[in-house]
């Protein structure tokens, strides 16, 4: 996986990483449910293509000093993500995929925290293929949930692009 696939990989990412909410008996109904997700995950991407301006993507070969930035700003992000959907409750018939979604997204954010902390104390020897590595299981598992709260949200009669 080369990097601009993985980083293109995070974007798509992004509503698994920012999916967050209780775990309590009520929730919002289906249409507010992925109303809010949605414009969340719109701001969401945003934040996550202006790292992308600059030199984002060449850092992680060039820099390490710009390794370290890139990667604590992604941490950033994500951290920000996931606060800002952690308002969100899924209806009660979505909560099983919607804690599918955050169990992923957590993993992803543990990978960036991983990788981030590692660059930062100059351990930078293959770090970008374990990073892949480690991302892969990660976001396939956030690939699936996000497919299917797409398909419940299908299912529901609501029109929702979370370009799974």
């Amino acid at each position: 996986m080369n990097l601009k696939r993985l980083l293109l990989a995070f974007l798509v990412a992004l509503p698994v990483l920012a999916a967050c909410g209780g775990d309590g008996e009520g929730g919002s109904s289906p249409e507010e449910y992925f109303r809010r997700l949605e414009t969340i995950q719109s701001e969401v991407a945003e934040n996550f293509l202006a790292l992308r301006s600059g030199d984002f993507p060449g850092a992680f070969v060039d820099d390490p000093e710009a390794t370290r930035d890139a990667m604590n700003a992604l941490v950033d992000v994500s951290r920000d993500a996931l606060q800002e959907y952690g308002s969100l409750e899924p209806p009660p018939e979505a909560r099983e995929l919607h804690n599918e979604y955050v169990a992923a997204g957590r993993e992803i954010l543990a990978a960036f925290e991983d990788v981030a902390r590692r660059v930062s104390g100059n351990e930078s020897e293959g770090l970008l293929e374990e990073f892949e590595e480690d991302l892969a299981a990660p976001l396939q598992r956030g690939s699936d949930a996000c497919s299917a709260l797409e398909a419940f949200a299908d299912h529901s009669g609501i029109d929702i692009e979370m370009s799974c």
